[in-house]
């Protein structure tokens, strides 16, 4: 089961975090990892303002909440931005598809909350969970968490026009230790320059 929370962030809010952004990358405050098509920034460099600074807290509450989950830890948090073009393939998000630990084989689960919205402000790049045959239609402020494991493959098949923006979170045990950013993770959501 996916769990969806409508209204999670409210438009305003959606906005506030956009324009963040957009000042960060104007300024040069941050230089974000990835392509032509998409591209990644660790989510710490845009939400340091309250109310935004502590918004994973609320997300894994909600998380450990809806899937009787242990305490959770903050593994990691991302602004990540979708162009014409871009697309994530097939994958869970602690496992490879066929079952092996992937390079982060700690995480638990995972959310995502959206800033932008299908078909208003941008095409294609719906979230799809093929297994269980589950699309999400990402609206302003909807949040989304699931799982890690194969049950929760996950895919996003290229944007075709406009801007995807969103928040991705994921988590592990609190219980486990913090793991510093994989080579792959540093990689993909980039770094901040001075």
């Amino acid at each position: 089961m996916i769990f969806v929370v409508s209204k999670f962030l409210s438009p305003a809010d959606c906005q506030r975090l956009r324009a963040i952004y957009e000042e960060g990358l104007r300024r040069g405050r941050f230089r974000p990892e990835g392509t032509t098509h998409s591209t990644v920034i660790g989510l710490e460099y845009v939400t340091r303002e309250e109310p935004f600074a502590h918004l994973y807290k609320e997300v894994g509450a909600r998380l450990r909440e809806q899937f009787s989950l242990p305490p959770l830890g903050l593994d990691y948090y991302a602004y990540t931005r979708m162009l014409p073009g871009s697309s994530h393939p097939l994958h869970a998000d602690a496992l490879t598809l066929d079952g092996r630990p992937n390079h982060t084989p700690y995480r638990v689960a995972s959310a995502m909350v959206y800033l932008s919205e299908s078909n208003l402000d941008f095409g294609g790049g719906w979230l799809q969970f093929p297994k269980l045959g589950v699309k999400v239609r990402e609206r302003v402020g909807l949040m989304t968490g699931f799982l890690t494991d194969l049950e929760y493959q996950h895919t996003v098949p290229e944007v075709t026009w406009g801007v995807r923006d969103a928040l991705a979170i994921w988590f592990r045990r609190a219980d486990r230790p913090p793991v510093p950013a994989p080579a792959k993770d540093r990689e993909m959501y980039g770094v901040e320059t001075k």
